[in-house]
């Protein structure tokens, strides 16, 4: 009988056991964890839905002919794009959708005979997933005709795609040779924030184009300037054959960062610029005077002015603003104002377009 008892209560003691076990079991571990986000780029009420379209009349070989170039949005079909990736041990999964667009583009010459009529889609632009999730979202902006580039032989377009109702955007590049075909197209700039501060610029000579990512010669040569490990400050056409370029200044190798080099891509000077700032995009405050045919470089930092000259740029030299005479009050004859606006405050200078003589308002400048 003993033994039955001490039987039983064992066998009480291990239900109980696994009973208790059972409800200290922990919650269930995630695997997997997920974040899904939306983005729905399909607002009517952003767009315009009707079809705008521009024609311009220009020479070829003396030749006039005329380039239609329209854009339509078309919300019989929606775009998708899906990026996914991880972060800190969670998956993030992101679905971005809009309405397709599409732009024509035509040549006609003097008889109103059609060299070509061609049609391109919105979702042929842009490069990387990031890009592409921008123009999925995007409207039907127009594209933007820059010209007719004889050593080109070629059309020359911007297009740029905005976000709904943001300022996040991106700007395309892209060329069409004499038949309509693209002979050329890629992501330009961006806008929204760490952008390049720079246009697209032809040389007087049109031997080259100088956009915020490459310089585009009629030799097939092209020079990369958007490098991996260094952000691109701004790009700027000097002259017919130097173009300057600043990148972004190393606090730890406080290398030059400042750069002019020639359209081959070869170096021909370099300084310390540290003058720029960034609102929703870089801003280097830099101005041409037509007269003296000089740009002036304000450096807040650094606190100095640089001239470079168009025709002598690598002369370039710059000027501390404790320096510089301080301006009285009294603007002289031939003294032109020229304002930098930095973050805070307006920066302004007087410049004697005979003498170059610069004065400052500002207090640092010496009496």
């Amino acid at each position: 009988m003993r033994k039955f008892l001490m039987l039983l209560f064992i066998t009480f003691l291990v239900i109980a056991c696994q009973e208790s076990k059972k409800g200290k079991e922990p919650l269930t571990t995630i695997i997997n964890d997920s974040i899904i986000s939306e983005h729905d780029g399909r607002c009517l009420q952003c767009f315009s839905l009707s079809k705008e379209t521009k024609d311009t009349t220009l020479l070829i070989n003396n030749e006039p002919y005329v380039l239609t170039y329209s854009s339509v949005i078309d919300t019989s079909e929606t775009l998708t794009q899906i990026d996914v990736y991880s972060s800190n041990g969670k998956n993030y999964k992101d679905i971005f959708r809009g309405y397709n667009a599409y732009y024509t583009v035509s040549l006609k010459d003097s008889n109103r005979h059609t060299i070509f009529s061609k049609k391109f889609l919105k979702k042929e632009f842009g490069g990387d997933s990031y890009d592409k999730s921008i123009v999925v979202e995007s409207g039907a902006n127009m594209p933007k005709f820059k010209g007719y580039l004889s050593k080109f032989d070629s059309f020359l377009f911007t297009l740029e795609f905005w976000v709904p109702d943001s300022d996040i955007g991106l700007e395309c590049f892209f060329m069409l040779d004499r038949k309509g075909n693209i002979i050329k197209n890629f992501v330009n700039n961006w806008f929204g924030g760490g952008d390049c501060d720079g246009t697209i610029e032809v040389s007087p000579s049109k031997d080259f184009i100088l956009t915020c990512r490459s310089i585009i010669n009629t030799n097939g040569k092209i020079v990369n300037l958007d490098k991996e490990d260094v952000g691109l400050v701004c790009t700027k056409l000097i002259n017919d054959s130097i173009i300057l370029v600043i990148e972004q200044f190393n606090d730890t190798t406080k290398l030059p960062n400042a750069i002019l080099m020639n359209n081959f891509g070869k170096v021909l000077k370099k300084f310390n610029y540290q003058g720029y700032y960034n609102v929703l995009g870089y801003i280097v405050p830099i101005r041409y005077d037509s007269r003296s045919e000089n740009y002036y470089l304000f450096d807040q930092t650094l606190k100095n002015i640089r001239t470079i000259n168009r025709d002598r740029p690598l002369g370039s030299e710059a000027l501390r603003l404790d320096l510089i005479e301080s301006y009285d009050g009294n603007q002289r004859a031939h003294e032109v104002k020229v304002v930098f606006k930095t973050e805070g405050r307006a920066n302004n200078f007087y410049i004697d377009s005979i003498t170059q003589q610069i004065r400052y308002e500002g207090g640092i400048g010496k009496k």
